[in-house]
């Protein structure tokens, strides 16, 4: 007997076991996805020499590219970008 898919709970027991992704559709494969993560960071010493400030940029992502048993209607990807400014003195 094959592994099942992905399968959300409630949907498959709706079914009668029968493996259901979260919008009620059939699964076969147990594949997620892709995932990239990726940040930049920069950091200078602003000041004198003794306590310096330490200003920080930061930008970060992550995309999520879904498998075909878990895409919404809507599109097969999840992104999500973040910045953050901090200062360390």
């Amino acid at each position: 007997m094959p592994a099942p898919g992905v399968a959300n709970p409630y949907t498959t027991f709706r079914a009668g076991g029968e493996p259901r992704n979260q919008l009620d559709q059939p699964t076969d494969s147990r594949a997620l996805g892709t995932e990239v993560d990726w940040a930049v960071a920069v950091t200078k010493e602003v000041g004198p020499d003794v306590n310096p400030l330490l200003p920080r940029l930061s930008v970060q992502g992550g995309h999520l590219i879904l498998a075909r048993d878990l895409a919404q209607p809507s599109g097969r990807s999840v992104d999500l970008v973040m910045a953050t400014a901090s200062l360390a003195f």
